[in-house]
């Protein structure tokens, strides 16, 4: 632990020293490759204000799936939106609703027209 001023100006305390891994090059995560560099998350978004951003992750998830359904399944159109939800929503949570979409169980928007596979 180091002593002295804090990396903001004017306070005391403890602050780390800088270490020669930190000073690397951050390597993009696996789920992020691929995507846009300058996007690094979701933008406030005033239809969500509070801290809890699960509504938030899923309406951008399924934005992500509309665009996937009106462009044809073009994924490079669509990875802004992919980008955007994967800033928000945990790993957990959009590898969860990417197999869902495959087995057909997602409960979100769906890929294809319910009345045009149903023959109404």
């Amino acid at each position: 632990r180091v002593f002295g001023p804090s990396r903001r100006s004017g306070e005391r305390g403890l602050r780390r020293p800088e270490r020669a891994e930190e000073k690397r090059e951050q390597r993009p995560s696996k789920k992020m490759s691929g995507l846009i560099p300058h996007i690094k998350t979701t933008p406030y978004d005033k239809r969500f204000p509070s801290t809890n951003q699960a509504s938030h992750c899923w309406n951008r998830y399924n934005e992500y799936v509309m665009c996937l359904k009106k462009t044809e399944s073009d994924e490079d159109a669509c990875k802004p939106m992919r980008q955007l939800a994967l800033s928000i929503c945990p790993d957990d949570w959009w590898n969860k609703w990417d197999e869902e979409r495959e087995e057909g169980t997602f409960s979100g928007v769906k890929m294809t027209d319910a009345a045009a596979t149903s023959g109404h």
